[in-house]
Order: structure tokens, then C-alpha cells, then sequence
């Protein structure tokens, strides 16, 4: 199960990005697509079914270089068992997570 789910709001913790804040946009495998973050233009060439230009491409950043925002503080997560419901709760003042 992963620490950090899609919505979350995050805080970007190293690079050269480091403090900015973003919603996470999708998950895939151990990387983070964050809205407005990482988005470049790249150039594509004309095939015979799409035609050539520029798209905006959003590229991932590794999640381990991202902290959850719980009161706008980063936090770490922990997860708690309640009633046979498994629940992520924040290190930093052990409310719950939604």
C-alpha cells in the first residue's frame, strides 16, 4: 500500500524544485505526476496516423523526494487498524488521513 495516494497534496522535498507544493496528479509504480509540475514541450514527428508538433508532456518525479502536507507541514505516515479497516494516519499530530 502506498503513503501517498492520488489527490494527496505534497510538498517537494529535494532538487531543484525543492518547496514547491503540488496535488498528485497519478501514481505509477514509484513515481509522482504532479499537477503543474515537471511539464515540458516536446516535439513530435508526422507519422501516417498523427500529425507532427509540439505536446505538453508532464514528467514523474521519484515519490521517495516528496512529503505529504497535513496543515501545510510535511509529514511522515503510519497506518492504523480500525476495526478491521486499515486507516493512514500523520506522524506529525496522529489525525487521520483522508
Amino acid at each position: 500500500m502506498k503513503r501517498i495516494k492520488t489527490g494527496d497534496k505534497v510538498k517537494i522535498m529535494t532538487g531543484s524544485l525543492k518547496g514547491k507544493v503540488a496535488e498528485v496528479e497519478r501514481l505509477d509504480g514509484s513515481r509522482v505526476y504532479l499537477k503543474g509540475i515537471r511539464q515540458v514541450e516536446r516535439h513530435y514527428r508526422a507519422t501516417a496516423y498523427n500529425q507532427g508538433g509540439k505536446r505538453d508532456v508532464h514528467l514523474p518525479i521519484d515519490i521517495s523526494n516528496v512529503a505529504l502536507l497535513v496543515d501545510d507541514k510535511p509529514t511522515k505516515v503510519a497506518y492504523l487498524i480500525n476495526d478491521t479497516k486499515k486507516v493512514r494516519i500523520a506522524k506529525l499530530n496522529k489525525k487521520e488521513i483522508k
